[in-house]
């Protein structure tokens, strides 16, 4: 078992509102939450983001492996969401996280930062993989926030 913290911060030229609303809507994050071009991401189990809700997602690839994400919702507010998720492949965890994300304005924008507590049962090579994967999913969503204000 390996673990790691990850932080990533950006400043996204959008409304802390709109960021909010494109990180915590199941139909945005199937556009812009996976970790990268070639993986499609589907919210298989979409409820409304609430504190106690699960959703489950699946991403899938060619020649790569269909991975199922649950994600278990603890605070949803306009300024910060908490929640747990667990990766899994054919019913084995792969790796499993805590993100913090917080939202504040930033001269009009949003300057949104994840706080994340991570544990590969993996290897390795998932925390890897994770980091990667997270860069990929949140560039995708300052480009979506980009879009949104077109």
């Amino acid at each position: 078992m390996e673990t790691d913290s990850l932080t990533f911060t950006r400043v996204i030229a959008a409304p802390p509102a709109r960021v909010f609303e494109l990180y915590t809507d199941s139909d945005a994050r199937q556009i812009w939450n996976s970790p990268g071009e070639d993986f499609t991401t589907t919210v298989t189990h979409p409820a409304q983001t609430a504190p106690g809700v699960r959703e489950t997602a699946l991403v899938t690839a060619e020649n790569e492996p269909d991975t199922v994400v649950h994600t278990d919702w603890t605070t949803v507010t306009p300024d910060a969401v908490a929640y747990a998720e667990t990766l899994e492949v054919e019913g084995a965890p792969l790796a499993a996280s805590f993100t913090c994300a917080t939202f504040e304005d930033a001269d009009g924008g949003t300057r949104l930062t994840l706080e994340i507590a991570l544990t590969s049962f993996a290897g390795p090579e998932m925390l890897e993989g994770y980091k990667m994967g997270c860069t990929a999913a949140f560039d995708a969503l300052v480009a979506a926030a980009a879009g949104a204000n077109a």
